[in-house]
């Protein structure tokens, strides 16, 4: 499975700013890394992505830069994805948390979802699918959006 969301989420008003947005891209493996960025900007050029490597350098980036859209990878080399996402969100943010890993199990889109994921792709989905995702966000183009909460 490509791509699985948080239908469950309550709903909380959120409205995106219409340009930039920013978006925080949490990946160890740096050639996926650009190339993921490369894809995301070819389609959304006015998207701003700000880089992390490792789960320190993307909390202290989170809370430098506040991004509106958050790709999170699950094996990190100090801390896993789904630590980044519950502290995220224990910390009230309102931007759209994605889960892109290459671990597309049952048992790995429910810790996404329990530690407040709003998507799960597979790192092999096609990047339709994840323009997709993005395009139906309703807080991207100005209407409002909520993300879901850790349970």
């Amino acid at each position: 499975m490509g791509l699985q969301n948080n239908q469950g989420a309550k709903a909380r008003k959120f409205v995106f700013p219409m340009s930039p947005l920013n978006t925080l891209l949490v990946e160890d493996n740096h050639f996926f890394r650009e190339s993921f960025k490369k894809i995301l900007n070819d389609r959304f050029p006015t998207m701003k992505i700000i880089e992390a490597e490792n789960g320190k350098e993307a909390l202290n980036r989170y809370r430098e830069f506040a991004p509106d859209l958050v790709f999170i990878d699950i094996n990190l080399p100090d801390r896993n994805g789904f630590e980044i996402s519950k502290i995220i969100r224990l910390e009230k943010s309102r931007c759209v948390i994605f889960f892109l890993t290459s671990y597309d199990l049952p048992e790995y889109r429910q810790a996404a979802f329990k530690n407040g994921a709003d998507f799960f792709f597979s790192k092999d989905c096609k990047p339709e699918e994840i323009f997709t995702a993005l395009e139906s966000i309703p807080g991207l183009w100005g209407t409002s959006y909520e993300p879901a909460p850790p349970t």
